[in-house]
């Protein structure tokens, strides 16, 4: 599966022109930071490894804003230039999945609309097939237009359906929703993680230099990984 890293920024903040880095430095900078992050997650004594579910339908979901664009539907076609936004529901705002059997979900993954009615915090309630409320997972999100907020379970939970409900206003705009929504299934825990490879190369560098005082470089690195 490729993915993109898109507009990943470094900046190093009122430098010296003789003390601007190389690109390539920048960039390593770049993957240090990745490579960080994934040794600070994996000091548990096990990996899990997340892969997307099968999108669910959705069973119902809070008024949708009039005119026929915004319909619930759009949160799950893969397509983030279309969008679901509720008729100004505010916190109101809830939409319900269902798998149609137990699936074992260990992540969530929220794009918001490109619109200033982004979201800050939102709530996952997971139901079993019986209707019992098996529990809850309080969702920050990054509160960004257009931002995209993942978040992974502290422990997975076997679920056939779900309701997201929006509980904080990013903006104070009521009429909130989003663009795109997706399930992770959390497969066995592994002692190592063999799931996972990467090939990345620099595939482009934007770079400018702001005359002040001092020198301000920022760098974005565009990076292609498999």
């Amino acid at each position: 599966m490729q993915r993109i890293i898109k507009h990943a920024r470094l900046q190093s903040h009122r430098m010296e022109s003789s003390r601007i880095p190389t690109v390539s430095t920048a960039c390593w900078t770049l993957y240090g930071i990745l490579a960080i992050a994934g040794v600070s997650s994996a000091l548990g004594a096990s990996y899990v490894r997340l892969e997307p579910l099968p999108a669910p339908r959705i069973v119902a979901a809070a008024e949708e804003y009039p005119g026929g664009n915004h319909k619930a539907v759009h949160l799950l076609d893969g397509d983030v230039r279309t969008e679901y936004s509720s008729n100004a529901k505010g916190t109101d705002t809830f939409v319900e999945f269902d798998f149609g059997r137990p699936v074992r979900i260990g992540g969530f993954r929220y794009q918001d609309r490109n619109d200033p009615a982004t979201i800050a915090e939102s709530e996952l309630t997971f139901v079993g097939p019986g209707g019992e409320a098996l529990g809850t997972a309080k969702v920050v999100h990054v509160n960004e237009r257009g931002g995209v907020t993942f978040h992974a379970l502290s422990e997975p939970v076997t679920a056939q359906r779900v309701r997201w409900q929006i509980t904080k206003l990013g903006n104070g705009y009521s009429t909130v929703g989003g663009a795109e929504i997706a399930f992770l299934a959390a497969i066995e825990p592994e002692p190592s993680p063999t799931g996972i490879s990467m090939d990345a190369e620099l595939s482009s560098v934007i770079y400018r230099l702001e005359p002040a005082s001092g020198t301000r470089l920022s760098i974005a690195c565009f990076l292609t990984s498999a």
